[in-house]
């Protein structure tokens, strides 16, 4: 479940609905101990090995209604992308085909 939690609050920040927050010096050796002993961190803070270090996430000042325009937003920008890449290779494949066509004929 940890594991779910923590890909939500990583999506919401690629997406800009929340921001990542590094933690202070003070609260960093607090967490370290808590590691150490291999408890359980308190929820909403996270350990990245890579830069060891400690980090949470926070929303951002933005409605539901604007994180669903936001969203949707993104949505149709990433279908257009596709539908566009599609249109690229259909075209392609029709030139290919009226190509291979005509020089089975010659």
């Amino acid at each position: 479940m940890e594991d779910i939690k923590k890909t939500i609050s990583e999506l919401k920040f690629e997406h800009g609905i929340s921001r990542k927050i590094e933690l202070t010096d003070g609260i960093v050796t607090e967490y370290k101990a808590i590691r150490k002993n291999k408890q359980q961190l308190p929820p909403n803070v996270y350990y990245d090995r890579g830069s060891n270090s400690f980090y949470s996430y926070s929303e951002n000042d933005i409605s539901d209604q604007e994180q669903r325009m936001l969203l949707d937003l993104k949505r149709t920008s990433y279908l257009r992308t596709i539908k566009n890449i599609l249109t690229f290779y259909l075209v392609a494949s029709i030139i290919g085909g009226v190509i291979y066509i005509i020089v089975l004929n010659l």
